[in-house]
């Protein structure tokens, strides 16, 4: 083979090559990651049941990563893709931290008996948290200010092998668990960024209209 048709076949090589690489991050997107099958139904949510793009979130009321979550992105989240339909954001409480079980409990427990109210007191409970210990009266206190009727007993009555659930989902889904853990449409985001997760919402969204 003269010089001249071999490097047209490797002009070829590197023109087929580069094609596959960009069909790859088309289809891919921001990274080419398994797609983790999480079982969401059932779970608690904020925003829109039928929203296109689903966010779930892996955390624990009293973890530090989560704290920040909650306080520096969670608000810009809601925001621009919760209150709007574009998304919804699914919770996955993970009794970790000492006490956290109290806080997953109510929750747990608002979102079964007061789903339409679960949301507000989600926030209200994160917030409230932040500047007191949990205890059942602080989050009796939470429910009371939105009208909410929880007894702290039932907390005392929630079946232990629902939080024991939740547990098992994050083993299945990440090797070693870690809080927070976020994953949009399936696949980890592994740099919580608000600038990340817009990109990664964006993309998402973008093929689905495309």
């Amino acid at each position: 083979m003269s010089k001249i048709n071999l490097d047209r076949v490797l002009v070829v090589c590197v023109f087929i090559l580069s094609a596959i690489v960009f069909t790859s991050l088309m289809l891919w997107g921001p990274d080419k990651r398994r797609i983790a099958s999480i079982e969401t139904q059932g779970h608690p949510y904020l925003g829109d049941k039928e929203a296109p793009i689903e966010i779930v979130v892996f955390e624990d009321f009293q973890c530090p990563g989560c704290r920040t979550f909650h306080e520096s992105i969670l608000p810009h989240i809601k925001s621009q893709y919760l209150d709007t339909g574009i998304a919804k954001l699914v919770v996955i409480s993970l009794p970790i931290f000492d006490g956290s079980d109290l806080a997953v409990k109510s929750s747990l427990i608002v979102f079964e008996q007061n789903p339409e109210k679960f949301q507000e007191f989600f926030l209200n409970l994160v917030e409230s948290i932040n500047l007191e210990p949990i205890t059942k009266d602080s989050i009796a206190k939470v429910a009371s200010n939105l009208d909410i009727e929880f007894l702290a007993e039932e907390i005392d009555r929630f079946p232990e092998h629902e939080l024991k659930e939740n547990i098992k989902l994050a083993e299945k889904i990440m090797n070693d668990i870690e809080t927070p853990a976020v994953y949009i449409q399936g696949r980890k985001v592994e740099n919580i960024s608000l600038s990340e997760l817009f990109h990664r919402v964006e993309f998402f969204l973008e093929r689905k209209h495309g």
